[in-house]
């Protein structure tokens, strides 16, 4: 039976705590069983080198969550992965966008690592409106 490979979607960009969880999952997935793909707009911090040797590392080299959108379309095309984990608000976005237009259909879910509410305070209605949308 073919193993279930699982792509998560994130920037490291610092050292924050959700790169810690992120670490700590994709390690847990691969102890579970699953095939990891860490799929990295950007690769900077502390948390990289604690990143199991078997999770495969996908570095899209991108300056910006928004600019990796052709290359995680394509990435989705090629790797077609059984499920997609988006870590934080703008990788959800695009990687909801990229699960589209890529024409694949993995399960896809978001982390977003902050309150929204608390994120949201003193917004615009408008804004907060999209965002919700």
């Amino acid at each position: 039976m073919k193993r279930k490979k699982i792509a998560i979607f994130i920037s490291f960009s610092g050292q924050g705590g959700v790169e810690r969880m992120v670490t700590n999952l994709a390690g847990g997935l691969v102890d579970a069983g699953f095939d990891v793909d860490l799929v990295l707009v950007k690769a900077r911090g502390e948390h990289l080198a604690a990143i199991p040797a078997k999770v495969q590392i996908i570095r899209l080299n991108t300056k910006h969550t928004l600019t990796s959108l052709p290359l995680l379309i394509r990435y989705l095309r090629r790797e077609k992965p059984d499920a997609v984990l988006a870590a934080k608000d703008r990788a959800i976005k695009v990687a909801v966008v990229a699960r589209h237009l890529a024409g694949v259909s993995p399960t896809l879910a978001g982390r977003l690592g902050t309150t929204v509410s608390a994120a949201l305070e003193g917004s615009s209605w408008l804004k907060r409106v999209f965002w919700y949308a």
